[in-house]
């Protein structure tokens, strides 16, 4: 190939490259959450054995997530039951203690026990939750033959009102993107002709106390927006800054960061 037409050919690309980076910057953006962690409110009806049923609260205070096990965690709870009738009539008892996961089942997902720690006096037995990834807790009855009015047995969680979605790009990189911890991360970097594959970028910290790499996937070269896109979990509370490095093409750097909330 001659020199003119390398030059020709270089040019080019170039201007290919300068199009992709001008159109479609690297952006980022929160993903609507689907689960979450244990930690967190929950509102439902509870069977009663002697009332038409038991409206129930239970708020779980997480005092320390470990990160080796996302979505899981131990702390404290509080406990709000408003009864229907029978035995206790319209009381409305307020219970606390210590809960923990004594069976993991993935991401926000297991079984969980509340311990109260006494109420007047009186030692009560442990209860038991199956946790639905953040989603609702299932009541796990110690007695399954006993008969009861009510038989619902799960609460809900209440979930946060929505967080605005919106996408950032590296012109206002210096803005955090908000979430919470069980939230996931996008980020959408240009892939061009030149550098398209899948290790065209690096994320140059993989892990750290609040985000770890969930996945990473290309798109074709084809598509209306090329890019690699990387899932980041947020694992902690914190604010943590990531930094992409493109590996092949030119030289280029990106960072967001990333403000993560309990």
């Amino acid at each position: 190939m001659s020199k003119s037409r390398r030059l020709l050919v270089a040019a080019i690309l170039t201007s290919f490259t300068f199009m992709f980076l001008t159109f479609h910057p690297a952006r980022a953006n929160l993903v609507p959450p689907g689960e979450y962690r244990i930690a967190g409110t929950y509102r439902g009806v509870l069977p009663c054995a002697d009332c038409i049923g038991v409206w129930a609260e239970v708020i779980l205070v997480d005092l320390g997530m470990n990160p080796f096990e996302p979505g899981q965690g131990s702390g404290t709870f509080t406990m709000t039951e408003r009864f229907t009738g029978g035995v206790h009539g319209g009381a409305s008892i307020t219970t606390r203690g210590k809960w923990s996961t004594i069976q993991p089942d993935g991401f926000g997902a297991g079984t969980l026990e509340l311990r109260v720690e006494s109420r007047d006096g009186k030692l009560l037995a442990p209860r038991q939750f199956y946790c639905d990834h953040g989603r609702s807790l299932r009541l796990l009855d110690s007695n399954p033959n006993v008969v009861v009015f009510n038989r619902p047995d799960t609460l809900e969680r209440v979930i946060p009102p929505p967080r605005p979605q919106f996408w950032v790009t590296e012109r206002e990189n210096n803005k955090p993107i908000m979430g919470r911890v069980g939230d996931t991360f996008q980020v959408d970097l240009p892939t061009t002709l030149q550098t398209h594959s899948f290790d065209a970028w690096v994320m140059k910290q993989p892990t750290s106390q609040n985000i770890a790499l969930e996945a990473q996937q290309d798109s074709s070269i084809l598509a209306a927006r090329p890019t690699t896109t990387f899932l980041l979990k947020a694992i902690s509370p914190g604010t943590v800054r990531i930094e992409f490095q493109r590996v092949k093409g030119p030289s280029m750097k990106v960072s967001f960061p990333f403000q993560i909330a309990p």
